[in-house]
This record gives C-alpha cells, sequence and structure tokens, in this order.
C-alpha cells in the first residue's frame, strides 16, 4: 500500500515537464543567438563551442523530457551525464564553476529521484 507522500500529483510531473521545454527553448534560441555572432563577428572557437553545447543542451533537454513522458529511469542518468558535461565545459574554457547549470540540473536531478523514489519512473520505457 503507498502512503500518501508517494503519490505523485500531476502538477509535480507537468512542473518538471515544463522545466525541460523551457530548457528545449533557451539551449536553441541561445545556439542560434552564438551562430549569428559567429556569422556576425567571424568565427571563434569560443563562439562554436558556446552555439555547440547550447544546442546539446537543448537536446539533451528534449531527451529528457521525451524520457520523463514515457515514465523512464533513464532520464536521471542522461541528467546526471548532462550535469557533469556541462559543467566540465565551463571549466574547461576558462569561466570557472557554472553555478546556473548546477542549481538547474540539481534541482530537476532532486524532482527526477523523487519521482523514482514514489514509483513514477520504471526501468522499462513504454513505447
Amino acid at each position: 500500500m503507498k502512503s500518501s507522500s508517494d503519490v505523485v500529483e500531476p502538477g509535480y510531473v507537468s512542473t518538471l515537464s515544463l522545466v525541460f521545454r523551457v530548457g528545449i527553448v533557451f539551449g536553441i534560441f541561445a545556439s542560434l543567438f552564438h551562430v549569428l555572432s559567429i556569422i556576425d563577428d567571424g568565427s571563434s572557437s569560443i563562439l562554436v563551442g558556446d552555439a555547440t553545447i547550447n544546442f546539446a543542451f537543448g537536446m539533451i533537454s528534449y531527451m529528457c523530457y521525451k524520457l520523463l513522458e514515457r515514465r523512464d529511469n533513464r532520464v536521471i542518468i542522461i541528467a546526471g551525464i548532462s550535469l557533469v558535461i556541462f559543467l566540465a565545459y565551463s571549466l574547461i574554457v576558462g569561466r570557472g564553476f557554472n553555478f546556473i547549470m548546477l542549481i538547474f540540473w540539481g534541482l530537476v536531478l532532486v524532482g527526477l529521484f523523487d519521482l523514482n523514489r514514489r514509483g513514477y519512473l520504471s526501468s522499462r520505457s513504454k513505447v
């Protein structure tokens, strides 16, 4: 028998879905902004890297959104790996520790672990 704390409210899942959808839009628009900067100012390795990482952020957000929609617990692995990738990129290009990505993916991971604990996510994806 599930306790009342194990029941997943629909608003909880829709909030995480909204966060992923906002991430998709942000990643694509930020990537386009960097591409326009490359066209206008010329190519630099940092701008190309920023465009690539922002596009990757949008695509990873899309993957996480689809996995959450299917109630697949692999979304936790994808979100965790992306947190490491984005933090490593910030350190590699010399920008220091990226607290915005840490907070974003950290809160998402907390929510995903909670959904997994409550039994909302499963190891079998529903196709």
